[in-house]
């Protein structure tokens, strides 16, 4: 559960244990808590209702822009002034509360907001969600950050910082308290951070939009560097402000947050055309996404996610997907670098690049990236919803034509992915993304506008809320529940609520809509908002025995963890709550990249629950998904080599060509050589690299671990 809703959602639903001969003293509670939780009379809240209404209905340009009819109006105003803020008085009622929970108002409120939703009135779910969102920001407010005076190199400099404030990562599986989190946006006071570590004895790690999974942050009792404030990784963000995402990080005034573009490179003729641009650390895809519209240069291959740093992204070796696609840190042609003695290292060697872009922060903390950019293609988006059998049909069925047509899909396709929504059926529910990307500049349009950005972000928002308010609930009728029976049920009906709202958040189209290749690669906002569970193993794709690759691996994949969650549905577990994913990508020269060696290119395939899953279930479900794909072998018998995503969570213990991992230890096994050569590299850039790690994160690289007396060790100057 996020920092911000913590405290509300606990309030709201405690965790003691309540039985049915206590309802009068249940009712009781419930007002309390409520009472305490929201601090303020039901007329201070309605007031904030009415403002937000009053804002929205001034907001006559976007509701132009969605051409609502004169019905579909009223019904909303009906909606957001009527019920809405009726069952928010309820909420404050006492006679109510002896016979309704506070959960029965949540999930009236929830069953309203899906009403709203179906009905695309766009505006006023983003209108509920800044109403949901100020109540709650009011209530949870963030901390002050006070300056503090750091001297190193007979230099003051005064940084932004909080002491010992517990940190939480997006998917909720990391949570420390460092000694200190620093802010700084300047090169200066970064430096000048690193010194006052090295002076304390302390580790530095760094973070941006927190959204690695694996425990890569900061230890408890070291030091974290934020680049980007809290005001904007917070999960609050769209509604703590009255400024846009874009407004307030020009606000924080980062030098570690730009885009220098510096030459075109040179190309053979006939190829494209391509460019090195310098990006700063802090920058986000949200930026550059606004930056390759108006200037026609492009990443060829990013994540979908658009709240996310380029620092973050490349230290952790993320991809995008096609057959043509690599990491991100593929792209790298320059790291600069703030090292363990304070001092501005760069990297451009191709050879040490190949270990050093992905090298998890481990050199030190990046502050910026060259990347090889392409100019502007524009894409032939045309995401389809249809049986899933004519796309991905299951191994042994004879379907000829539709495995041609898959093969061809992986092959031919520029960017492939594939999502399914569980409890929809092994057949429906499913969602296919992948198209071409040779369409027409003068036939291009925008993918999304304002409107629908907002109400992206607006929704995701919304439905964390009420997957984090359900968590505890569900926590409390586990114990009331002798028989589980209830519990069982509201499990199905919370399983296919999520996954019908997914697949049918998701659009489609019948003829393909150009648009500029970026715009696709974005094709969806405001996955910033939503905290999941989330397990991504990479498996290569093997050759047949004439040598072709064997796109059969992509079914039995796919069908085998269909199996799986099914089986999962069937004992009432839903441990996959969400969505199963696969994208089919290209290979990787980094060093510890998941992907690097499988010449005919990889499958990328993930199971995403949400956090109402029982950890003890969801972590069973993770090691039998994970004993099953690592079950399979090439046209010679061979084990196939198949590897964790390193920012999502891994598996607890892996069972490999007959002898059982833990988790850390298949790791060690999997990478054996390429973490050699990965030691190697870092070491003749900077002897003392883990002086950055969490110990957590060493995991036997075999470089050098030092403390803060580090004067005897140097950093090459450059690498070059």
């Amino acid at each position: 559960m996020s920092n911000s809703l913590a405290g509300l959602c606990g309030k709201l639903c405690p965790s003691e244990k309540v039985t049915p001969q206590k309802d009068e003293e249940m009712a009781k509670r419930n007002q309390s808590n409520v009472s305490q939780a929201l601090k303020q009379p039901a007329a201070i809240i309605s007031n904030v209702v009415k403002k937000d209404i009053e804002e929205e209905q001034k907001n006559e340009k976007d509701l132009e822009t969605i051409k609502p009819s004169r019905g579909h109006r009223e019904r909303a105003k009906s909606y957001v002034q009527g019920k809405l803020q009726r069952l928010y008085v309820k909420l404050l009622d006492e006679r109510y509360l002896k016979h309704k929970s506070v959960e029965d108002v949540l999930k009236k409120i929830l069953k309203n907001l899906l009403r709203a939703m179906e009905a695309s009135l766009q505006n006023w779910v983003i209108g509920l969600g800044r109403i949901f969102g100020k109540i709650i920001c009011h209530l949870n407010p963030l901390p002050d950050l006070t300056l503090l005076s750091l001297s190193a190199n007979d230099i003051s400099i005064d940084v932004l910082h909080v002491k010992e404030e517990t940190f939480l990562n997006y998917g909720e599986t990391v949570r420390n308290v460092p000694r200190y989190m620093f802010f700084p946006n300047t090169f200066q006071e970064l430096q000048q951070v690193v010194h006052f570590a090295k002076d304390q004895g302390k580790r530095v790690r760094c973070c941006g939009m927190r959204h690695s999974w694996t425990p890569v942050f900061a230890d408890d009792d070291e030091i974290l560097i934020s680049l980007l404030p809290l005001d904007v990784t917070d999960t609050l963000t769209h509604v703590r402000s009255k400024h846009s995402m874009a407004k307030m990080l020009d606000n924080w005034k980062s030098e570690m947050r730009f885009i220098q573009f510096l030459r075109e490179l040179p190309t053979e003729e006939g190829t494209k055309r391509k460019a090195a641009v310098r990006l700063g650390s802090a920058l986000t895809n949200l930026e550059l996404l606004k930056w390759s519209l108006e200037n026609k240069w492009t990443l060829p291959w990013d994540i979908i996610a658009v709240m996310i740093t380029y620092g973050g992204s490349n230290a952790m070796i993320c991809h995008g997907a096609g057959i043509q696609s690599r990491s991100l840190s593929d792209l790298v042609l320059e790291m600069e670098f703030v090292n363990f003695l304070g001092e501005i290292q760069t990297v451009s060697d191709p050879e040490l690049l190949r270990s050093a872009a992905g090298c998890f922060g481990l050199l030190g903390i990046v502050t910026s990236l060259t990347l090889k950019l392409d100019y502007m293609t524009y894409a032939e988006w045309m995401p389809r919803k249809t049986p899933m059998w004519k796309s991905i049909p299951k191994p042994g069925t004879g379907l000829v034509e539709e495995e041609l047509r898959l093969k061809k899909l992986c092959e031919e396709s520029y960017y492939a992915e594939f999502f399914w929504f569980p409890a929809n059926g092994s057949t429906e529910g499913y969602w296919e993304n992948c198209w071409r990307n040779d369409g027409r500049e003068e036939d291009s349009q925008p993918l999304n506008d304002q409107l629908s950005s907002d109400y992206q972000v607006a929704s995701t928002f919304l439905f964390d809320l009420c997957t984090d308010v359900l968590v505890p609930a569900m926590e409390i009728l586990h114990d009331l529940d002798a028989n589980k029976e209830i519990v069982k049920l509201v499990r199905k009906v919370y399983s296919s609520t999520v996954s019908k709202a997914g697949v049918g958040a998701l659009p489609e189209s019948e003829i393909p809509l150009i648009t500029p290749l970026v715009e696709a690669l974005h094709f969806r906002q405001g996955f910033h908002y939503i905290s999941v569970r989330e397990m991504e193993l990479s498996i290569p794709i093997p050759s047949t025995k004439d040598g072709e690759p064997d796109w059969s691996i992509v079914q039995r994949a796919w069908w085998d963890a269909i199996e799986i969650i099914d089986k999962s549905y069937l004992e009432h577990k839903f441990a996959c709550d969400m969505t199963l994913e696969m994208r089919v990508m290209g290979s990787s020269d980094s060093t510890l990249a998941p992907y690097r060696g499988n010449k005919n290119g990889t499958v990328c395939i993930e199971p995403v629950s949400t956090s109402v899953v029982p950890n003890d279930v969801w972590e069973d479900f993770k090691v039998e998904m994970a004993n099953k794909w690592s079950s399979y072998v090439d046209a010679d018998g061979t084990p196939l080599r198949m590897r964790p995503h390193w920012a999502k969570e891994n598996p607890r213990t892996v069972f490999f060509d007959g002898q059982v991992y833990t988790g850390t230890d298949y790791l060690k096994m999997i990478y054996t050589d390429e973490i050699q050569e990965f030691a190697t590299h870092l070491n003749t850039i900077c002897q003392a690299v883990l002086w950055f790690a969490p110990a957590r994160l060493a995991m036997g690289f075999g470089v050098r671990v030092t403390s803060g007396e580090t004067d005897s060790l140097t950093p090459r100057d450059s690498c070059s």
